[in-house]
């Protein structure tokens, strides 16, 4: 069989945990992406499905730390009338990992961090993709 490197086209949260599911099944991978620096942004809440696959991949107890769990939301108006609040505590109970709230330049840092060396090149844009013509088999 033949095993190809597998070339990712972006480091942000997407391309950068598709690199940490190919990293544990021993798949060979680099990320590139434009720009000079990564993880620019605000922050972003990360629900019980993206916790628990950070949890698989043994990033969480890593990113507690940096992060905020949220354990309520509240829901205004353009008004400031608050129309409903609702409590998230009860779906940490209920899906055994946290809701939380991070910084998404930690998030990037965190998972550019724990892959690899060399792995991952900045400033290299994609100007275009070919694919091998394969012939019989």
């Amino acid at each position: 069989m033949c095993k190809n490197k597998i070339a990712i086209v972006g480091a942000g949260i997407t391309g950068l945990t598709l690199a940490h599911i190919l990293a544990k099944k021993s798949q060979e991978f680099v990320i590139f992406d434009k720009r000079m620096e990564l993880g620019e942004g605000t922050g972003i809440m990360l629900s019980a499905n993206a916790t628990r696959i950070l949890q698989k991949y043994d990033l969480l107890d890593t990113l507690l730390p940096l992060a905020n769990r949220i354990t309520s939301m509240e829901l205004y108006d353009d008004r400031n009338t608050l129309l409903k609040s609702v409590a998230l505590n009860t779906l940490e109970e209920k899906f055994g990992v946290p809701i939380l709230g991070v910084h998404r330049k930690d998030l990037i840092n965190l998972l550019t961090h724990s892959l690899p060396e060399n792995t991952v090149c900045t400033n290299s844009e994609v100007a275009s993709i070919q694919q091998p013509i394969v012939t019989g088999k």
